[in-house]
């Protein structure tokens, strides 16, 4: 007696609630590892340590207890969708969220195959759960695409769209906790957890869009438009500086006795020392550091402006001319265009128009400041003051810019995405590819085709600094012949902001041809007529079209050969262009001493233009723009 006493199992009270978790918990563990067959009620009991009546007593029967086992994994779904959808806003939760966690309690826990059964067997359902979960799961997900529509300007989705995408998750969730064995096998693959996992996130990767529910968030931070600002900043006190060059002629004449044909020398000589820096500077801007490069250019401006105003011959003014040239396009047109073509890809021509309309603000401000200056302090202390402006503004504007969207965290145009990724190598002129080096460039015809079109349109506009000399010779009083380059520059920004809204909607060549049409009627006009009115209306060609013109070099250079090169290319373009730059200026000042005036070598700057309209209405633009890889 006392031996059975001993071997008999210490009876445990439970609470009914207890007794009845414990029992489900057995019953899950086993329909989880043998499927609904495995629910057996008197092994769950021994699982558990009690009776089968105990069972009985709670569940009525087998079905009571398979009723309850589902009742308590629909009850424990909800809870986790509705703790999702409505109390984890700040993560952005998605629809693929939710279906992933419904994934693991409908398919890994067997309830898919046990509800199956029930549906099979014609068990009677719980209305209650039947209901409730798959409403509550459609009410808060549409509440949360409603918002993120209102929040994105969208229209409001339908309630119809949001039940069939909570009714195309429920079918893919069941489906694969009842058949993913079956169907790996029949595709000759072994089921296992880590395919199944890797199925639901393909599942969650290619479902609809309309299934997404993101959270609405802030526009993501664009810094573009403040660069382009600065960008203009820095081009408003670079290339217009040139302009004091042919304010300053009159003075240098009647100084040093100097010609048209030895001015004309001096700015080839600056444009040769430019030129020659174009390469190394260009390859310079694509590595970088770029801010330390443009306010290394605004100390070489201002030190050469300073030395050329204490200068006593004119091969002295040359040389510091030359080097204040090259500290200018250190920190003017050539780094100005590298930073927006990295920064702005779809709307990269109106970027670049709007910078650019910083050089026209500036040939509007500086001919006629420049004359002023000359006439209250004298050309040398003129030349001092307008270089010391300069630099204070210029360098306060650089070191804000910021070469690449990249760098602080923000992408091209603007626009959310990856970065754009490598096309592949094309035969030369051909369609898209990669940007392959100088050796692939030098077989490219777009190389030359650009650089030699480039190099003949910018030439023209360098022989505008016989201008106001031209107007002068014509009777026209200094003071009156300075505001028609201003004239220019006021037409310029109406000529930019039209190529700007146009390049970046139809083919940049129609654009390149338009221009380049108008620059040459100005000259034309400019050669032919002599009257101030007519001048004026000449400025207004002269600044549509030369104006224009300027920002379509880059948008070619980026369409054809892509943002990672473009200081490389246009540092190399600027020397194929050389010979016409360096040309441009000796040759017209010699012609108009030829023929004892500036009507004839005017005349054949529009010959000009429309040679280099030719030349680059040649180029083949690829319909995809090359990326290379990054190389700092």
């Amino acid at each position: 007696m006392a031996v059975r006493r001993a071997g008999r199992r210490r009876r445990v009270r439970r609470s009914a609630e207890e007794a009845q978790r414990l029992i489900l918990d057995a019953a899950e563990k086993r329909l989880r590892e043998g499927g609904p067959e495995a629910i057996r009620l008197q092994e769950i009991a021994r699982d558990v340590g009690i009776s089968h009546p105990a069972i009985l007593h709670h569940f009525v029967s087998r079905d009571g207890l398979t009723q309850a086992l589902e009742h308590r994994a629909m009850r424990r779904l909800e809870a986790e969708l509705v703790e999702v959808l409505s109390s984890q806003p700040a993560r952005g939760e998605t629809a693929v969220d939710v279906i992933e966690r419904a994934f693991a309690t409908l398919g890994d826990a067997g309830h898919a195959r046990m509800l199956a059964w029930r549906v099979l067997q014609a068990a009677p359902a719980e209305p209650k759960v039947d209901q409730t979960l798959l409403r509550a799961l459609a009410d808060l997900l549409h509440a949360r695409r409603a918002e993120a529509a209102q929040a994105d300007w969208r229209v409001s989705p339908s309630r119809q769209d949001t039940e069939f995408i909570v009714r195309l998750a429920a079918a893919a969730m069941l489906g694969d906790g009842i058949f993913a064995p079956f169907l790996d096998a029949s595709l000759g693959r072994a089921s296992d957890p880590a395919r199944q996992r890797r199925f639901r996130e393909w599942f969650g990767v290619s479902e609809p869009a309309a299934t997404s529910v993101p959270v609405p968030q802030a526009p993501p931070r664009f810094d573009g438009w403040r660069i382009v600002a600065l960008g203009g900043l820095a081009q408003a006190l670079a290339l217009p500086l040139l302009g004091a060059y042919g304010v300053v002629a009159t003075p240098l004449i009647e100084e040093f006795g100097a010609t048209a044909t030895q001015l004309g020398i001096g700015m080839s000589t600056a444009l040769l020392a430019a030129a020659l820096a174009g390469p190394a500077l260009g390859a310079a801007l694509d590595r970088g550091p770029l801010r330390a490069i443009m306010l290394s250019g605004v100390a070489l401006m201002f030190l050469s402006v300073l030395a050329l105003s204490r200068g006593a011959a004119l091969w002295e003014l040359a040389a510091c001319f030359a080097c204040a040239t090259v500290g200018m396009s250190m920190y003017g047109m050539m780094p100005v265009q590298v930073i927006l073509v990295n920064w702005f890809a779809q709307r990269r021509g109106t970027a670049l128009s709007l910078a650019h309309i910083g050089s026209s603000v500036g040939g509007l401000i500086v001919p006629p400041t420049t004359a002023g200056l000359i006439e209250w302090l004298g050309w040398r202390h003129a030349l001092v003051a307008l270089a010391s402006g300069a630099a204070a503004i210029g360098a306060f504007a650089i070191a804000r810019l910021v070469k690449r969207p990249e760098d602080v965290g923000q992408t091209p145009d603007g626009i959310p995405g990856p970065p754009l990724a490598a096309t592949p190598v094309y035969e030369p002129g051909h369609g898209p590819r990669r940007a392959s080096g100088f050796s692939g460039w030098l077989r490219d015809p777009n190389f030359w085709l650009i650089g030699a079109g480039v190099g003949l349109a910018l030439s023209v506009s360098i022989a505008t600094l016989f201008l106001v000399r031209h107007l002068e010779t014509l009777g026209i009083p200094r003071t009156r012949a300075a505001l028609v380059p201003s004239s220019m520059a006021f037409f310029g920004i109406v000529g930019k902001l039209g190529v700007g809204w146009l390049v970046d909607r139809i083919d940049p060549r129609r654009v390149v041809i338009g221009a380049l049409g108008l620059h040459a009627l100005g000259w034309t006009i400019v050669a032919t007529q002599s009257s101030y009115a007519e001048m004026l209306a000449a400025a207004a060609l002269l600044g549509l079209g030369g104006g224009g013109f300027l920002p379509l070099p880059p948008v070619l250079q980026g369409r054809c050969f892509g943002r990672d090169a473009i200081g490389r290319v246009g540092g190399f373009h600027v020397l194929i262009g050389l010979p016409f730059l360096l040309a441009t200026s000796p040759l017209v000042g010699w012609w108009a001493g030829r023929t004892g005036g500036f009507a004839a070598p005017f005349f054949g700057l529009a010959g000009v233009l429309a040679l280099a309209a030719l030349v680059l209405g040649c180029v083949r633009i690829p319909e995809k723009e090359p990326s290379g890889s990054r190389i700092d």
